[in-house]
C-alpha cells in the first residue's frame, strides 16, 4: 500500500519524476481495490457466514480459473498492438522473473528454514504469482503503453507458470 509513497519519493528530482505524471492517491485507491478489498471480503465471508464459506469451497478452484482468465484476457486485450510491435521483448525477461520466483519461493522455505512441503509450495505459489495484475492496474495511471505491457505479459506468464506449478505439485505430492 505504501508503492505510490515510496516510488514518488524515489523519483522526487530526477527525470523520472518530470516526466511521469502519476496519481498517487488513484494508484493507493486502485491497489485498495485489487488487494485489500478482496481480502476483507473473504475474511468478513469465512468469519461471519461459514455456512456460505462450507458451500461454495467446493467451486472456488473453477471459479479462480474463470476469473484468472479474465484477468489476463483484459490486459492483453488492451495491449494487443503494443505486445505484437515489440513487447515480446519483455517476455522473457518476465518469463525468467516468475520462474525464479516459484523456484526460490520453494526453496529457500524449504531448504533454508526446514519448512515442510505444503508449506513451501504455498510460499512459492504466493511468490511466483506476483501480482502482475496489480502492476498493469498500476501501470494504467501512467497512462503510457510501454509501462503496462510488461506486467500485461506478466498476468499471462504468472497463470500460466501458476497452473503448470499446480499440477506438478498436485502429482509430485501423489507420490
Amino acid at each position: 500500500m505504501l508503492t505510490p509513497l515510496v516510488f514518488s519519493k524515489l523519483a522526487e528530482g530526477r527525470q523520472l519524476a518530470k516526466s511521469l505524471v502519476m496519481d498517487d492517491l488513484g494508484m493507493l485507491l486502485s491497489m485498495c481495490k485489487v488487494v485489500l478489498l478482496p481480502i476483507l471480503t473473504g475474511m468478513y465471508i469465512n468469519h461471519f457466514l461459514p455456512g456460505l464459506t462450507r458451500l461454495i469451497k467446493p467451486i472456488t478452484p473453477l471459479l479462480s480459473v474463470l476469473l484468472t482468465s479474465c484477468l489476463c484476457a483484459a490486459p492483453v486485450a488492451g495491449l494487443r498492438q503494443e505486445i505484437l510491435n515489440g513487447g515480446m521483448d519483455v517476455a522473457a525477461p518476465v518469463v525468467i522473473l516468475h520462474l525464479f520466483s516459484f523456484f526460490l519461493g520453494y526453496v529457500i522455505p524449504s531448504k533454508l528454514f526446514g519448512v515442510d512441503a505444503e508449506k513451501s509450495r504455498t510460499v512459492a505459489i504466493e511468490a511466483g504469482m506476483q501480482s502482475s495484475a496489480l502492476g498493469y492496474l498500476l501501470a494504467l495511471n501512467f497512462d503510457d503503453p510501454k509501462v503496462a505491457t510488461p506486467p500485461a505479459i506478466g498476468v499471462v506468464v504468472m497463470s500460466w507458470l501458476g497452473a503448470l506449478f499446480s499440477v506438478v505439485c498436485r502429482y509430485s505430492s501423489r507420490s
